[in-house]
């Protein structure tokens, strides 16, 4: 009977792994958006849009705000940026803050599904 699963498992499982594939692909296009949010002081200029190059060069030269990034977590360190002299990074910024809710969701999503998974298998043996 377990033998007869294995192979409702594995389509299972391939099909999920191919949903995430495709609604995820947009991820891949992002990788820089992702690193000059994350580490908007070590990230190269060159790897940004043109539009954030200028406001990139202007943040990496503020040490009030390179120590604000340092003692804060990141979500309350783009709180500080202001808007009027960083108009497009704090744009930016709100974006990949959306993003994340969403995301968050569904890593929990996944992970009640692994439960799942891992309960029925134990069922089954």
């Amino acid at each position: 009977m377990v033998k007869e699963k294995d192979h409702e498992y594995d389509a299972v499982l391939s099909n999920l792994i191919q949903e995430f594939d495709s609604r995820f692909e947009n991820f891949r296009h992002s990788t820089a958006d992702f690193e000059l949010f994350a580490h908007p002081f070590t990230i190269s200029v060159d790897k940004v849009r043109d539009d954030l190059q200028m406001e990139l060069i202007e943040l990496q030269c503020d040490s009030e705000l390179k120590h604000k990034f340092t003692s804060l977590p990141l979500t309350d360190f783009y709180k500080c940026v202001p808007a009027n002299r960083y108009p497009t990074m704090c744009k930016q910024a709100q974006v990949m803050l959306s993003l994340f809710g969403s995301t968050y969701l569904c890593e929990q999503t996944f992970s009640l599904m692994k439960k799942l998974f891992y309960c029925t298998l134990c069922i089954v043996h």
